[in-house]
């Protein structure tokens, strides 16, 4: 449970920053709400900022993490959208802007314009690659074969490694090839990835590919390829997983960076290999059957 709350510290950050950003350009426009007034050349001022940054945005994790896990994404484009409010109605003070409906309007069409903008398709002819490989090692106390059983992706450890309920299809003329197909919550479609297996050495180490299928729409950037090393030890074995993605549209990289989405994917691996309870926002999207 306290790795689902230190996942999301990228997230808890950049709202306590952005809250005490907005605090320290309110001062300086005049635009802190109901005339109240700081020292701009006290300590305590910004001190109290920075606090209040810290206070609000981990009210806003918390309610993110535990409470409201689909609406965490609406955290941070909340801020935004209070700044860019505050931004236009100080640059138009005399408007009609001042009205309390026109500022709930001016909100709203803020929110959903910084929405569709980041985490939808306009932007994604602009695609983002990554600097490097991600890559995490962590020890087990089981032996190579369990940790095989839990971590190679392969179709004959269907019931060890995959979510319940997975579909897995051999794709025809290939022998190392496989669709995967997942049941998501609430009535939505299958989210569907394509397996290719390049080298298979158990129970110590897989290679692959892995795609979306390619007349999907939305799916660009969900591709890419992984390494699964196992190396036994005195008391267990050391379980390395490395992966590298093909470019990705930045609403992607965006909320794989909040979430951090690969220690969250790894995480959920990890507590299934490990028999505890699985805390992955990952999971959370699949049917328990």
């Amino acid at each position: 449970m306290l790795r689902r709350l230190y996942r999301q510290r990228r997230r808890f950050l950049f709202i306590a920053a952005l809250v005490s950003i907005w605090l320290t350009i309110s001062l300086y426009l005049g635009a802190m709400p109901n005339d109240i007034t700081f020292p701009t050349d006290s300590w305590i001022t910004w001190v109290s900022f920075v606090l209040t940054g810290l206070v609000v945005a981990a009210a806003t994790t918390l309610i993110g993490t535990f409470l409201l896990p689909s609406m965490r994404f609406a955290a941070e484009l909340m801020f935004l959208t209070s700044m860019s409010v505050m931004l236009v109605q100080t640059a138009l003070p005399d408007s009609s802007l001042q009205t309390g409906w026109i500022q709930a309007t001016l909100f709203v069409a803020i929110f959903v314009a910084l929405e569709r903008l980041l985490y939808h398709t306009p932007l994604d002819r602009w695609t983002i690659r990554p600097v490097a490989a991600r890559q995490r090692s962590f020890h087990l106390p089981v032996t190579a074969q369990a940790a095989w059983n839990a971590f190679a992706p392969l179709p004959h450890l269907a019931k060890t490694h995959f979510y319940p309920g997975t579909r897995i299809t051999p794709v025809a003329g290939l022998d190392d090839a496989y669709d995967l197909t997942f049941p998501l919550k609430g009535g939505q479609a299958w989210l569907s990835e394509t397996i290719f297996v390049e080298e298979c050495a158990p129970p110590h180490r897989i290679t692959f590919r892995f795609t979306p299928p390619t007349d999907a729409p939305g799916n660009d950037g969900l591709s890419g390829a992984a390494r699964i090393e196992i190396t036994p030890e005195a008391d267990g074995c050391r379980v390395t997983v490395a992966e590298m993605r093909d470019p990705a549209p930045l609403r992607r990289r965006l909320q794989w960076w909040f979430d951090d989405e690969f220690m969250d994917r790894t995480d959920s691996m990890l507590a299934r290999a490990a028999g505890r309870r699985d805390w992955s926002f990952l999971s959370g999207q699949f049917v328990k059957i």
